[in-house]
């Protein structure tokens, strides 16, 4: 993973994973192999887990998809988190430890 220079503030961070979709995104991208996945990749990835809840219907999953490309990838991009390419289609993840702690604290939490 490429490490940002300065990790984000906690408010920042908790801004970022308020929302359920960009938390499930981030965990993808903390989960992969690679820092540099492929956008269609990632949508896959993300669907599935989507498809394992029988009240997602494919207008949510089509969606899910429009969200993605117009509101979480570029918000994750404003705060440095991921690079997004959009002509290549391709998602870099920058590790932050700020995020990636929260991430896995709220993680644990709503598991419960």
């Amino acid at each position: 993973m490429t490490d940002r220079n300065e990790p984000l503030a906690v408010d920042d961070a908790l801004a970022l994973l308020a929302a359920s979709r960009r938390r499930a995104l981030i965990g993808s991208l903390m989960d992969a192999d690679d820092p540099r996945i492929h956008v269609d990749d990632l949508i896959d990835d993300l669907i599935d887990d989507l498809s394992a809840d029988p009240r997602i219907s494919v207008d949510d999953r089509d969606r899910f998809c429009t969200e993605l490309y117009h509101r979480h990838l570029p918000k994750l991009c404003s705060e440095g988190v991921i690079d997004f390419d959009r002509d290549a289609g391709v998602v870099r993840y920058r590790s932050d430890p700020t995020v990636e702690d929260l991430a896995e604290f709220l993680a644990e939490e709503l598991e419960r």
